[in-house]
């Protein structure tokens, strides 16, 4: 059976709600203050963060700017849709096709990448599901 190797430092499951005050410590234009080693473990459960999706984490590199190319081109499409159409609208129409174009009205919303989970949480997930199998 696998060792975990922080099982030495006994710490309590991740619970956010106790470490405002060791995050909010470190601020910019204070001196850096000295932490111990528990303090760093739990700034460490806070602030590092684990890719939940069970996919291989590297392939985020390729597949976050695939995806936002393909939103962009969907994007570009419609508009060119919308301004092919000018020649059959009357005025109005085509000053409404032209603002929303200049504007990007079409682009509100799209795709963004979740963000990952706080390595406590990642690892609370983990522990609970070694322990149901």
């Amino acid at each position: 059976m696998l060792r975990n190797p922080y099982q030495s430092l006994r710490l309590p499951p991740f619970t956010p709600v106790g470490l405002s005050a060791i995050v909010n410590s470190m601020t910019k234009g204070r001196p850096p203050v000295q932490k111990s080693p528990c303090e760093k473990k739990i700034l460490s459960y806070a602030k590092d963060r684990r890719n939940v999706y069970f996919a291989n984490d590297k392939a985020s590199r390729t597949a976050i700017p695939i995806r936002k190319a393909r939103e962009s081109r969907a994007d570009r499409r419609k508009v060119n849709q919308s301004l092919s159409e000018i020649p059959a609208l009357d005025a109005a129409g085509v000053d409404l096709v032209e603002s929303s174009a200049r504007k990007d009205v079409l682009r509100k919303g799209g795709w963004r990448k979740k963000p990952d989970r706080p390595l406590g949480e990642y690892l609370d997930l983990k522990r609970k599901r070694q322990e149901w199998k």
